[in-house]
């Protein structure tokens, strides 16, 4: 993570002292997320650090497989039937001039 965010400032730096307007932006958010993902890595397997870890955390095994199994499902049902829907009314709106 320090080598990501090290390679991210020297470009941050380059980019600014040559005026180049595209980079600085993506190059602040790699920043920001390799610090984030350094802070949570710090914590692991705390979920509270020291208090409580990630398997304490966590919902009982049935409830796990209900949610999962209800995201393998349901949601490419509603997937489906969002794309279904669209189609039915593809095309039955018109623009109209407003006066």
């Amino acid at each position: 993570m320090k080598a990501i965010w090290f390679v991210a400032a020297i470009v941050l730096a380059l980019s600014i002292l040559r005026h180049n307007d595209h980079w600085p932006f993506y190059t602040v958010v790699v920043i920001f997320v390799s610090a984030f993902g350094t802070l949570a890595l710090s914590f692991w397997p705390y979920m509270i650090p020291f208090v409580i870890t990630i398997d304490q955390a966590a919902a009982p095994r049935s409830s796990l497989m209900f949610i999962f199994w209800g995201g393998v499902v349901v949601f490419p049902l509603m997937l489906i039937y969002t794309l279904i829907s669209y189609g039915v009314f593809r095309g039955k709106i018109r623009t109209t001039a407003v006066h």
